[in-house]
């Protein structure tokens, strides 16, 4: 259960990480469209001369224009187009945690794939046991006990289900070879 509490812990640490860096990245998107600098292009000249405070309390206007050079229209235009950009990036945070491809989604996806896996390998070891025992007599008792004592289980990646799973086919085998004797 330990495994499974810092898996846990893991993951919310990198969904956390994930969260702070889109914002970071929204943040400075948004400050190189008002600085008029193209940092991830490596285009103008980066310096704090060149940089203009931002109030982040203020709404964003067009670049090189100040408020009283807008008509109504331009700055309604403006408006309409921040308010385009805010619904796209909802949108975008949405589609992130909650859609079918989003963290969220491919978390649970996980656990499914581990439980998937040991389904299909519980099935096989039991085949081939039930295989051995079925075709058990008394001129083939060495190579039965020789065949089920090479079974075991393959990890699957998940701590917790390996350690079961071994032990309980290290178990079922000693216990068969133990009255096959």
């Amino acid at each position: 259960m330990r495994s499974a509490s810092y898996l846990t812990n893991f993951l919310l640490f990198i969904i956390v990480g994930l969260f702070a860096y889109w914002v970071f990245i929204s943040h400075e998107r948004n400050r190189n469209e008002l600085s008029g600098l193209d940092l991830i292009r490596g285009g103008g000249d980066f310096n704090k001369s060149s940089v203009k405070q931002i109030n982040p309390n203020e709404r964003q206007q067009p670049t090189g224009l100040s408020s009283e050079e807008l008509t109504l229209e331009q700055y309604k235009q403006f408006l309409e187009i921040q308010s385009q950009k805010d619904k796209e990036d909802a949108k975008e945070l949405f589609g992130m945690f909650y859609s079918e491809n989003g963290i969220f989604a491919q978390l649970g996806k996980i656990g499914e794939k581990d439980e998937k896996r040991k389904k299909l390998q519980v099935a096989e070891i039991d085949k081939r046991i039930q295989h051995l025992i079925s075709n058990l007599n008394e001129n083939n008792i060495k190579q039965v006990k020789l065949e089920l004592s090479l079974i075991s289980w393959t990890p699957i990646g998940n701590r917790s289900i390996d350690k079961q799973m071994n032990q309980y086919y290290n178990n079922k085998i000693t216990n068969f070879l133990n009255k096959i004797q």
